[in-house]
């Protein structure tokens, strides 16, 4: 955005220098994430804030799902990890929800917000997670709006009209965005893909927890139809396993979310050991 504003401006030569400055940034923040969240586990969990409760439930497993990830920060941080420690498995996310509309506006920086909040990341390795547990959760917004109705994490505690407000709105905010920007991110998809698969990794990609009452919703929107008929394809022209949230049984309570598409601790407990004995029996 700066750099446009300078460029509109007239000075181009600085919005050049800017976006030199930008690139160095991202690059040695990337580097840094990787570094501050890497166990050396033979696998890696890679995402936005959809997975990011379900890594910390994998042993074994790098979480490298970063609030407010795009498709393009994906696949810095895993072609990063990719030439560190010896790597088996990837479980990669997969919702339609990576193709909105505002994730594709982050443009193709490789690190979308978390360019200006890169230092602040940091503070989510191990350490610091331990000293101040509740700094930079991904679903902070979540939360607050959940207290302020003075419920708990659960979903099922909110009253069912406020469910359906939240969740239309939800809905509208995550909706997919389509046309040559919405293509040009799924080649950057099939190309992280296909960096893995020339790693040697078996790749899961998990379509992500939603409420019964958001996948109603988006159903046969065409929007987020098409978003997840192209996700799937990329997962049959990569030899990567699908893994359905939907094929779990018994199914999540809505005791086991946060809100309509993050799943809770209840519910990160559940659904990540089905998850990595669904993706590791697959490979096998």
């Amino acid at each position: 955005m700066l750099a446009a504003a300078l460029t509109l401006l007239g000075l181009t030569a600085a919005a050049e220098l800017w976006l030199r400055c930008a690139a160095v940034h991202r690059d040695a923040v990337v580097a840094a994430i990787v570094g501050a969240h890497e166990g050396r586990g033979s696998g890696v969990i890679l995402g936005h804030s959809h997975t990011f409760a379900l890594g910390a439930r994998l042993k074994g497993y790098d979480n490298l799902s970063i609030p407010g990830a795009n498709i393009p920060t994906m696949r810095a941080l895993a072609a990063i990890r990719i030439r560190g420690a010896p790597l088996r498995h990837a479980i990669v996310a997969a919702g339609p929800e990576l193709l909105s509309v505002a994730s594709l506006a982050r443009g193709d920086s490789g690190l979308g917000d978390i360019l200006a909040l890169g230092p602040l990341y940091l503070l989510q390795a191990p350490l610091a997670r331990r000293l101040v547990p509740s700094l930079l959760r991904p679903t902070a917004g979540a939360e607050a709006e959940m207290r302020a109705l003075g419920v708990g994490d659960r979903w099922n505690e909110v009253a069912p009209e406020r469910r359906a407000i939240w969740t239309g709105a939800r809905v509208d905010q995550q909706r997919p965005g389509t046309g040559a920007e919405r293509d040009a991110h799924l080649q950057i998809y099939a190309a992280m893909l296909a960096d893995l698969r020339a790693a040697g990794v078996q790749i899961c990609l998990v379509r992500t927890p939603v409420t019964p009452a958001y996948l109603q919703a988006i159903a046969t929107d065409p929007a987020f139809v098409a978003a997840e008929q192209a996700l799937r394809g990329l997962a049959v022209q990569a030899g990567a396993h699908w893994i359905d949230f939907r094929e779990m049984q018994p199914p999540l309570a809505l005791s086991a979310f946060l809100n309509q598409d993050h799943v809770n601790a209840v519910g990160a407990a559940r659904f990540a050991p089905w998850l990595r004995r669904r993706c590791e029996d697959s490979a096998r």
